[in-house]
C-alpha cells in the first residue's frame, strides 16, 4: 500500500513538475523577440516627415546584430532579436537636436517612428540601461501595437551616444505560416508625406 502511494505521488510530482514547466513557457511566449519582423522607420520635425538622408527606410529583424538603416551624418538603427539601438556613432563631433513643434502625436516633435509592417502587435517597449542620451526617459518613449515612437528634441549628442530600447513582441505569426506574408509597405506610411518642409539642411543645430 504505501509503495502504490508513492509511486502516485512521485506520478502527481511529475505532472506538476510537467505544468510548471508549460506555464514557464507559455509566459515567455506572451512577450518574445521580434526575429523575422519587417520594419519601417521616418524621421519627423518641424511638424512633417523628413525624406532624406536615408529616411523612410526599412529592413527585417535578423537573430543577430543588424544594421536596419541610417540617418546619414547623425545614427545607425541597429536591430537584435530583442531590441533596436540607434547608435550616433556616425555623428562625429555631434551636436543638439532642434526644437520643434509636435510633428508625430502624441510623442515625436524631433524623433523617429518605427512601424511594425509584418503580423505581430508590440507589447512592451523599455529604455536599456545602456541608454547614455542625456536628459533621455520614459516621457521620449511612445509605443502602440505597430508603432514606438522616440523623441529627443533639444537634447545633445556625440559619436559615443547610444539610445537602446528593449523590445518584446507577441503573436508574430497568428493564423500559421499562411499568416506571414508582409503588409505591403504602403501600410507603413501612416501619416502623409507630400508636406515634407525640409530638404537639405540637417534638423539641428
Amino acid at each position: 500500500m504505501h509503495q502504490v502511494v508513492r509511486t502516485r505521488m512521485r506520478v502527481t510530482a511529475a505532472f506538476i513538475a510537467i505544468g510548471a514547466v508549460a506555464v514557464v513557457a507559455t509566459g515567455a511566449a506572451e512577450a518574445a523577440g521580434w526575429v523575422g519582423a519587417s520594419l519601417g522607420w521616418q524621421y519627423y520635425v518641424y511638424g512633417s516627415p523628413y525624406n532624406g538622408l536615408g529616411s523612410p527606410g526599412q529592413c527585417n529583424v535578423q537573430s543577430t546584430t543588424t544594421t536596419c538603416g541610417t540617418f546619414t551624418g547623425y545614427f545607425n538603427i541597429v536591430t537584435d532579436k530583442h531590441s533596436i539601438t540607434f547608435d550616433y556613432s556616425p555623428s562625429g563631433s555631434g551636436g543638439q537636436w532642434s526644437k520643434s513643434d509636435l510633428s508625430l502625436p502624441p510623442t515625436i516633435h524631433s524623433g523617429v517612428a518605427i512601424n511594425l509592417t509584418s503580423p505581430g502587435r508590440i507589447a512592451s517597449v523599455k529604455i536599456d540601461p545602456a541608454t547614455n542620451m542625456v536628459g533621455f526617459d520614459s516621457n521620449r518613449v511612445s509605443f502602440t501595437a505597430n508603432q514606438i515612437q522616440v523623441d529627443w528634441q533639444q537634447l545633445s549628442f556625440d559619436s559615443s551616444t547610444i539610445v537602446k530600447l528593449d523590445v518584446g513582441v507577441v503573436d508574430t505569426h497568428p493564423g500559421g505560416a499562411s499568416a506571414k506574408k508582409t503588409v505591403p509597405a504602403v501600410v507603413m506610411a501612416e501619416h502623409p508625406t507630400q508636406k515634407v518642409k525640409l530638404t537639405d539642411n540637417p534638423p539641428r543645430h
